[in-house]
C-alpha cells in the first residue's frame, strides 16, 4: 500500500531570521543588519551562539523608519 501524498501540510511560518537572513529581507547587507543590532536600532535574541531577529521587530523596525521618513516629508519612493 502506498502512503497518501495528496494531504499537504504547509511549512511552520518562520518567527525568527538569521542576520543574513534579515538583510536579505529588507535589502540590507548582513553586515549593516549587526551594526543596527549593536547600535541598538534592532532588537535580537540570542540563540547559544546565533543572533535572530523576529518577524515582528523588522517589521517594527520599518515601521520607525517609514514613520522617520514621513516627519522629513520624504516619501516612500524618496528613502
Amino acid at each position: 500500500m502506498t502512503p497518501d501524498t495528496s494531504l499537504r501540510v504547509s511549512p511552520v511560518p518562520r518567527m525568527a531570521l538569521s542576520l543574513e537572513e534579515t538583510g536579505q529581507a529588507i535589502d540590507l547587507c548582513s553586515k549593516t543588519v549587526g551594526k543596527l543590532i549593536t547600535d541598538g536600532e534592532l532588537r535580537c535574541v540570542m540563540v547559544g551562539t546565533r543572533r535572530l531577529v523576529s518577524v515582528t521587530e523588522i517589521q517594527r523596525w520599518l515601521d520607525r523608519k517609514s514613520a522617520q521618513s514621513s516627519e522629513r516629508g520624504l516619501t516612500h519612493d524618496q528613502t
